[in-house]
């Protein structure tokens, strides 16, 4: 996957009709760049930074793609907070509407899908940054669970709002849903990158959902929900809320963990950052949690 070396042209891009978005690129495109194309159709939003993680070697290589993609109108870049005071302001990168075209292609997600998404992600702050927040913990928990030896299925936050609808309405909203398994361990795991900017109802209806939508169920208590935190002082706030939601769940529960940034930073989200609710203060590992 971070190979540098040379990429065969992508099997999936067959020789094409006319009509076909791929027509016109099926000599400029390698495996790579397509690869890059559906990941940004799946996740909205991805920095450079990300990318090269995901798929290179080096930022350099990442770079010349990048400019590649972007020449042939398929992506395109918007800027996130937070802004530097000098120099140059950090970018991140969607599809175009010719982009989510030719992703529509090789996907299988409806285009005006894909361009609707990447559009509002775009045009918001408040967006752009929440998605980012999330595939930066995708890509670590990624990239650290394979150099473990171990694997990763990740379900992002558009394919758990279509997997978790219920007569139009999505029953559960999370930012991810996540299946680590490491040697003979599996971990299985709601995913929600908190900004700090819900207020406590909002934290207490949102533990709601999900003690609904496990109420009773065989093997509830083998599920976990991961909160990633800003700081210590919204961990304390979370941890409470999430305690008392859970002194009225109906057993089986799922068990709730929260971190930091700082300490996913620090040990990365197989280390010993994991905080159990309710608990005595003391970190667990991930592979842990499924003791």
């Amino acid at each position: 996957m971070q190979s540098d070396g040379r990429l065969k042209r992508a099997p999936n891009l067959k020789p094409a009709g006319k009509c076909s978005p791929l027509f016109p690129l099926k000599h400029r495109l390698t495996e790579r760049h397509v690869q890059m194309l559906a990941a940004l159709a799946q996740q909205r939003a991805l920095t450079r930074d990300q990318l090269t993680a995901l798929f290179f070697g080096s930022k350099r290589r990442c770079q010349a793609a990048l400019a590649h993609l972007k020449q042939l109108g398929l992506i395109r870049h918007v800027i996130y907070l937070p802004q530097p005071l000098a120099g140059a302001a950090p970018r991140a990168y969607i599809l175009t509407a010719e982009g989510a075209r030719v992703a529509a292609q090789i996907t299988g997600i409806n285009r005006k899908v894909l361009a609707l998404r990447a559009a509002r992600t775009g045009r918001s702050f408040l967006h752009i940054n929440h998605t980012l927040a999330i595939n930066d913990f995708y890509v670590q928990l990624l990239t650290t669970t394979r150099s473990a030896g171990g694997r990763l299925i990740w379900m992002g936050q558009d394919q758990a709002l279509t997997a978790y609808l219920r007569n139009g309405k999505p029953t559960l909203t999370p930012d991810g849903a996540a299946e680590v398994r490491l040697g003979d361990r599996r971990i299985r795991a709601y995913v929600e990158i908190d900004r700090g900017t819900e207020r406590r109802l909002w934290l207490q209806a949102k533990f709601q959902r999900y003690l609904r939508h496990q109420a009773g169920r065989i093997g509830a208590d083998q599920l976990h929900i991961l909160f990633v935190v800003p700081g210590a002082g919204r961990e304390t706030t979370v941890q409470k809320v999430a305690a008392a939601a859970l002194r009225t769940a109906f057993p089986p529960a799922p068990r709730v963990w929260t971190t930091t940034n700082a300490l996913l930073a620090a040990h990365g989200p197989l280390g010993p950052v994991w905080a159990a609710v309710p608990g005595n203060g003391e970190r667990a590992l991930l592979r842990d949690l499924a003791a």
